[in-house]
């Protein structure tokens, strides 16, 4: 078999996975309304909120700190008598953590960088960076 059949068949596999899991999503009220909350947010889409739903059956019953801390998305502290470190994320699921850094950059082409809710945070880096 040539590299073009195997990727064939290949894509033709992803689809028909695809399509068993929109069933499975459809067949339960409950899944579809779990499935549904993740694709409301930009660059999540089936693929991605499927994965959510296997990896995270938290989500939904747990608030967001917890389910970014599951993710390993919580900044986490690594602070020592008088020295206050940098927080930096790490822990979780790592898993998660794969796939939602796979949809972060779709999710940050639909907002420019320096929205209104990011705007402090551009400041302070554009504030901090050496002159070139």
């Amino acid at each position: 078999m040539d590299i073009k059949g195997l990727i064939l068949l290949l894509e033709r596999r992803i689809e028909k996975v695809e399509a068993r899991s929109a069933e499975i999503v459809r067949s339960s009220p409950e899944l579809a309304e779990t499935d549904r909350q993740p694709q409301s947010v930009p660059g999540v889409g089936t693929i991605v909120a499927a994965r959510l739903m296997a990896e995270v059956p938290e989500i939904g019953t747990t608030d967001r700190r917890k389910i970014a801390a599951l993710a390993g998305l919580a900044p986490i502290a690594r602070n020592s008598g008088q020295r206050s470190a940098r927080r930096a994320i790490g822990g979780g699921r790592a898993t998660v953590r794969t796939v939602l850094s796979l949809a972060a950059p779709h999710a940050n082409d639909t907002r420019p960088p320096c929205s209104e809710r990011s705007d402090r945070g551009c400041r302070t880096r554009e504030s901090q960076s050496k002159p070139p």
